[in-house]
């Protein structure tokens, strides 16, 4: 008698508890509360790479490695990212890109592909538990931070802080100290309501704690992108797959018209002139896009400066913004244009928003790709006025959920089969 039994609680193995361990020393990096070494967080990639690519070539019969499912969704995300390298090489081979630049622009280029290849290595060792053990992280760096921020803030300026997000500007929040992980909470917000409206198994209790946590998050263009896509699936319940299909298109294409017009107005002047006659609170972002906006020219001729050049030249030339820092650019969809240039920008809009859905669609299904065509209208919202292009825990959240759909439903599929096959055995299967 052959009996497959159920685990409800999932135990913490020694490599779970690593990535855990690892996952939250990431995301207290990224936190910004303690001083450390920039790249560590895309060190810990390559190692979970490393890791993840020796067990599988060890794991491989005669040495003969075999490309999975896994294998095959993440080379979907780290393609363009091949493109985008080679790309750079080309601007400087050339002399296009800004050559004082090239060393760290050959660095940050691989900040995404470290991201993509660790997420991969990740899974391999860790399976559908990977999910498990980032939210743990995720958790505890809370903890830590939170803890921190009271300490250092005292009291009556956490609580201040907090109560910030009521009046719209939530600056000194301590629940906005670590970006990348309220905008990873946004992603999984997603996942979860996707679940929930097709009535898959899940704990409420999680889909509470994150939604407060995002909503103490205070990230107001977030709240808006989150409302307009959980509509969306409420909407997937009452519409036809067709249906559904013809809308995200339009939406999509409308998204990139979008950004060619968002680049228009930024570098011809008229977001400017907007934002400056009609007083509105832009936190430093317009002063940093009027300057880079000098730098660049829209025309299907523009090769872009090399990947990296608008925040290494916000830096080099201390361009001041909010309350007189030197910050990043607070907009990836500006940044891909001018380091990168109108045919390499066409193209990553294209294939995240296009080509990845179709493809995730036909190999997939059309709840899979209603999720992955979700989240990256979530992240490309995001794109447009916040650095989550090198956000370390958003893009590992926005592939590994991904992956969790697409393996769990091959786990079904797989266990569906097996149960048909071990009853026409006549043995008793046990789910």
């Amino acid at each position: 008698m052959l009996r497959i039994a159920k685990v409800n609680g999932i135990k913490f193995s020694k490599i779970g508890l690593l990535y855990t361990v690892s996952m939250t020393v990431v995301a207290i990096h990224q936190a910004g509360i303690f001083p450390g070494y920039y790249l560590t967080p895309f060190i810990i990639g390559i190692i979970w790479f490393a890791l993840g690519l020796f067990a599988k070539i060890k794991n491989s019969p005669n040495g003969l490695v075999k490309v999975n499912t896994t294998d095959k969704v993440v080379l979907l995300y780290f393609l363009p990212w091949c493109v985008f390298f080679l790309h750079n090489c080309v601007l400087f081979l050339f002399g296009l890109g800004y050559k004082p630049f090239m060393k760290s622009s050959f660095v940050q280029v691989l900040f995404v592909p470290c991201i993509i290849l660790g997420v991969w290595g990740a899974y391999y060792l860790l399976g559908r538990k990977t999910l498990y053990y980032l939210l743990h992280a995720i958790g505890i760096q809370y903890v830590v931070v939170l803890l921190v921020q009271l300490v250092t803030m005292g009291p009556g300026k956490f609580f201040s802080g907090v109560a910030s997000i009521l009046t719209g500007n939530s600056v000194g929040n301590p629940f906005e100290t670590n970006s990348d992980v309220v905008l990873a909470l946004g992603i999984l917000l997603i996942y979860l309501e996707s679940k929930l409206v097709k009535k898959i198994r899940i704990e409420y209790r999680y889909i509470g704690i994150v939604l407060i946590l995002f909503v103490l998050g205070g990230k107001r263009i977030c709240y808006l992108a989150i409302f307009a896509l959980l509509s969306f699936f409420l909407m997937t319940e009452f519409v036809s797959e067709k249906k559904i299909h013809y809308i995200q298109n339009i939406v999509s294409f409308l998204t990139i018209i979008g950004y060619y017009i968002f680049i228009y107005i930024i570098n011809s002047g008229i977001l400017s002139s907007f934002v400056w006659t009609h007083g509105i609170n832009t936190m430093g972002r317009i002063n940093m896009w009027d300057y880079i906006a000098k730098k660049f020219e829209m025309k299907l001729t523009y090769m872009g400066k090399g990947y990296s050049y608008c925040n290494l030249l916000l830096e080099k030339d201390r361009i001041y913004t909010f309350e007189g820092h030197v910050y990043a650019l607070h907009s990836d969809a500006l940044k891909m244009f001018v380091e990168l240039g109108f045919l390499m920008f066409s193209f990553w809009l294209l294939y995240n928003l296009l080509y990845m859905e179709k493809k995730i669609r036909k190999n997939y299904g059309y709840y899979i790709s209603n999720v992955y065509w979700a989240e990256t209208i979530y992240m490309f919202v995001l794109y447009l006025t916040d650095n989550a292009i090198n956000y370390y825990i958003v893009q590992t959240m926005y592939i590994v959920t991904i992956l969790e759909l697409i393996c769990g439903k091959k786990t079904k599929l797989h266990s569906a089969r097996y149960m048909v096959n071990s009853n026409n055995n006549s043995k008793e299967v046990v789910s």
